[in-house]
Formats: C-alpha cells, structure tokens, sequence
C-alpha cells in the first residue's frame, strides 16, 4: 500500500479490507465494481506487486454453478469455488501449461480419514523421492519441498492446545471443587458421630477397627455418589451425543469460518474411561477423607469423645 498514491489508496481501500487474524487484504463482499472500476482495480494490484493479483483481464470469465459443497467447513462452504482442472490450467485460469504447483502425497496403504503415519514424514517423503530421482540420474531440484500437514496447520494446533489447555484448567477446578465438597462432607459426618465414636471404642473396638469402618463407610457412600452422579451425567450427556448443537448460526456471522477448518455441528461422545474413572476417583477419595477425622477421633481419650458436642 505504501508506494501506491492517496487516489490509488482510496481505491484499494474500498475494494479491500485488512484481517487482522490472516494478516492479509481480503476483497469486500458488499462492493459491487464495474468493468471499468475492476480494471482499474487490478492496473493498481500489479503496480502494487499484490500476491495473488490477477494478470491478465480476460482471466475473467463466466462460470455455471453445477452443485453445492455442503462440508463441516463453513469457510469451504461459504467461500471456496472448485473449479475443474483444465479451465485453471488455461488461459482463462492460472496459465500454468500444464505445470501444477502443488501435490499432496500419501501412502498407498492410507485411507483419507488417517492422519499421516511414519513413512508420511517429509524427511520419509524426501529420502524416496532422492532415491526414485537418483535411479533415474536426476536430484530434487532445491526450489521443490515437503511440508507435512503439521505446517499447514500450525494456527489450529495452537487453537486446539489452546482448547484442550483450558479444558484441563477447567477440569482440575471441577475435580478440586469436588475434592472439598466430598472432604467437607465425611469430615462433618465424622465430628457428628464422634460420641458414636467413643462409646464403640468404650464397648471394646481398637483404633484400626474404628478406622477402617468409617473408611469403608465413606467409600461405600462416595460409590453410591458416584453412581448416581454418573447416571445423571450420563442423562445430561445424552442429548448432545445424539442432536449436539448447532452453532452455524454463530459461523455465519463470524463470516464463514475462524480461519481453518472448524465444524458448525458439535456433539458430546461417551468417554468410558473417564466415566469409570471418576467413580474410582470418588469413592478413592472419600474412603481416604475419613481416616483424618476418625483417626483424630478415636486418639481422644473416651471420656472425652463420650462428652464431644
């Protein structure tokens, strides 16, 4: 923009807008430019040397919508055209004469719902390409490089470790609220009953038998806990597994997309171990929150827990 004069700014400007999360000119969809106007337009985005710019006038042309994408990509939805090969090939397209300028490579074992295994590696990809070229007395010309799909994705990976990071904090919240609200609980229960306490010791029970009924006693009422809390957990999960929710709404007006690949259709799933695991983990924990209040309970003389208020 800066070796373009004020008349030629003005004009970039109303035809184009900077994103500040693409770091990149995007043409305006409320803008409608005539011939004259887009001509104009484009005299003015070679002068600027823009990537991407249009070389020629005539690359102009009439096309025919055959069909309609409908992809969990709003961004492929809303703002990408397939066009067939030979039309961008042409003169009408990129002219490239029959060059490509990109290929994507997979294994021949590979299905397209697998991530890239160990022999899709661009150091794997690069080594079999050096030895097929060298068989045949050529070498990897060093303007041609592998990228894996870790390259083109950086920008989601950082929004998905993101994503899982505050899902982790929000986690260990839940859990330490849990924690407190289960300790809080055996810890009442246990200063409550410590007359009980005292008259099964008076009657003949040893600290390590007092300790160990309470503990079974708090891990029989944290499994209880549990279950019902999973049942619940469970009836509320539910109806996401199977509607989800529909956020395509919110997509739209984000303008299609966040900048990769996102769903506009999210549901739950049943995660089993979790679900197994956190009934452990509950009844684990108020087994274990019993034995500090009972163990101070039964080290206080008789007399005293028998007078405990």
């Amino acid at each position: 923009m800066e070796i373009l004069g004020p008349a030629e700014q003005a004009l970039m400007h109303e035809a184009f807008y900077y994103d500040e999360f693409l770091s990149a000119y995007m043409i305006r969809d409320e803008v409608y430019f005539d011939d004259e106007i887009m001509a104009l337009i484009l005299e003015t985005m070679l002068r600027a040397e823009f990537s991407g710019a249009l070389r020629h006038i005539h690359q102009f042309f009439s096309a025919v919508v055959v069909g309609v994408v409908n992809s969990p990509d709003p961004a492929t939805n809303g703002n990408i055209a397939f066009i067939p090969m030979d039309v961008m090939q042409g003169e009408e397209g990129m002219m490239l004469e029959g060059h490509v300028t990109e290929l994507l490579i997979r294994h021949g074992a590979a299905t397209p719902a697998m991530l890239p295994g160990r022999n899709e590696t661009p150091a794997y990809i690069t080594a079999v390409l050096e030895r097929g070229l060298a068989e045949r007395g050529m070498i990897l010309r060093p303007e041609l490089a592998v990228f894996s799909w870790i390259d083109y994705s950086q920008d989601y990976l950082g929004y998905e470790a993101m994503q899982t990071g505050a899902g982790s904090v929000l986690s260990g919240l839940l859990l330490l609220l849990a924690f407190l609200g289960i300790s809080n609980t055996i810890l009442l229960a246990v200063l409550e009953r410590t007359k009980e306490i005292g008259m099964m010791r008076a009657m003949g029970m040893s600290d390590g038998q007092m300790i160990q009924v309470y503990m079974l006693e708090a891990g029989f009422l944290g499994f209880f806990g549990a279950v019902l809390g999973i049942i619940v957990g469970c009836l509320i999960n539910y109806p996401m597994v199977v509607h989800g929710l529909d956020v395509s709404a919110m997509a739209d007006a984000l303008g299609g997309g966040v900048g990769f690949r996102v769903t506009t259709h999210y549901r739950s799933m049943w995660n089993i171990p979790v679900i197994i695991g956190s009934g452990v983990v509950a009844t684990l924990v108020a087994s274990l929150m019993a034995y500090i209040p009972t163990r101070r309970a039964v080290k206080m003389p008789i007399t005293d827990s028998l007078r405990f208020d």
